[in-house]
């Protein structure tokens, strides 16, 4: 390898590597974001839980104390 393909190489990984991080950093943020914000169920009662075999299938009815989303 020539002494400029080394520079060009070593220049592309160093960029690659930072949008890497950045890219890394951003969805850990935006992960503890999401967790620190999000409110926890302060109490779900199950109300059915039917288990299907084929095909494979688990489905659960809940209750919760107020409309809401839960993943």
């Amino acid at each position: 390898m020539a002494p400029n393909d080394l520079v060009l190489l070593r220049t592309a990984l160093l960029i690659t590597l930072s949008i890497l991080l950045v890219i890394l950093l951003f969805r850990r943020f935006r992960r503890m974001i999401g967790t620190r914000d999000t409110p926890v169920v302060q109490h779900v009662q199950v109300d059915q839980l039917n288990v299907a075999y084929h095909p494979p299938r688990l489905i659960v009815v809940m209750t919760v104390p107020h409309e809401q989303t839960i993943m």
